[in-house]
């Protein structure tokens, strides 16, 4: 059996807000299960290693998956920072190496996303409900009266089924978000910028302060003869929670790419705000719409793992 990843903490006043059960996912079970191998409060849990904590509790025979790890060990480094003095939440990425934080986030890619809205409608005679459905990759919709539960799940798993045997299709084109920068009024100092060797903005955003956001994207492999016009390719820029697991979009706009390989376009995403602090997971999602029939759309992704705002 392995030795405690690390010993008890003792800081009395802050016991409440330092228990393990207040990390999503976390009940009086796992919590016995982490205190068996050293992990008493949310303070050791941040400074955690997913694989020790796995390793000792393999070796006392009991199972955790490393997503679940991973997303406890960032809700207990989100509110670890919280807990700290204002001026040292600037430097609280240091505790994290860009390494880790990419490798937690972006290793798995959605082949399908919905958009799921429960709506209502007051008319003379009674509130009218209905259920709103859209599917993203193929731009299929549907809806139903009331608040439906089951045939949307008969929906959704149609549409998966639909796009798979779609992505079995080489598609030859390839969509590659470059880089991202945030730009703010009155910006000085050193420039905003996230890319794939450095994922993560080098400051946090300001709260309630609009900012605008650029995405830089490449286009690879357009040699079909068919692609002669401009293509539309939708950008989204979605935020994580790190803390409450709320999701929000940001933002979207729509541009018109046209067919040229290497060149960099760019889209912007203007007047976005974030009215929380906290530490949130950010990501952009950009959908090109090839113009051959046997081609599924084009998806680029890119993931900042952690963003600061404070």
């Amino acid at each position: 059996m392995g030795s405690p990843i690390h010993a008890a903490s003792s800081n009395g006043n802050n016991e409440n807000r330092n228990d393990l059960t207040n990390i999503r996912g976390i009940g009086v079970s796992r919590k016995r299960w982490l205190n068996s191998v050293g992990i008493h409060t949310i303070a050791d849990l941040s400074q955690a290693s997913v694989d020790e904590i796995e390793s000792q509790l393999k070796s006392n025979g009991r199972l955790l998956s490393r997503s679940e790890l991973e997303e406890w060990i960032a809700q207990a480094q989100a509110v670890d920072t919280q807990n700290q003095q204002p001026e040292a939440v600037h430097n609280s990425s240091e505790t994290l190496s860009e390494t880790e934080l990419a490798t937690s986030s972006t290793d798995w890619n959605p082949i399908a996303v919905f958009k799921v809205e429960y709506q209502t409608r007051q008319t003379p005679e009674k509130l009218e409900r209905r259920t709103l459905i859209h599917h993203l990759e193929t731009n299929a919709s549907e809806n139903w009266q009331g608040f439906e539960t089951q045939l949307i799940q008969r929906w959704m798993l149609d549409s998966i089924e639909t796009t798979l045997p779609q992505l079995k299709t080489e598609n030859p084109i390839v969509l590659n978000i470059a880089q991202l920068q945030v730009i703010q009024p009155h910006q000085t100092g050193q420039p905003m910028i996230a890319d794939h060797t450095h994922p993560l903005f080098p400051s946090a955003i300001p709260i309630n302060k609009p900012f605008a956001l650029e995405v830089s994207m490449q286009l690879t492999g357009l040699s079909d003869p068919n692609l002669q016009k401009h293509m539309p390719c939708n950008v989204q820029c979605t935020v994580h929670d790190v803390l409450t697991g709320a999701t929000t979009r940001l933002g979207e706009v729509t541009v018109n790419v046209p067919p040229t390989n290497h060149t960099t376009y760019k889209a912007w995403l203007p007047e976005l705000t974030l009215s929380r602090a906290g530490i949130y997971r950010l990501k952009v999602l950009a959908t090109l719409q090839s113009q051959a029939a046997n081609l599924p759309a084009v998806l680029g992704y890119f993931k900042v793992p952690m963003l600061q705002v404070v």
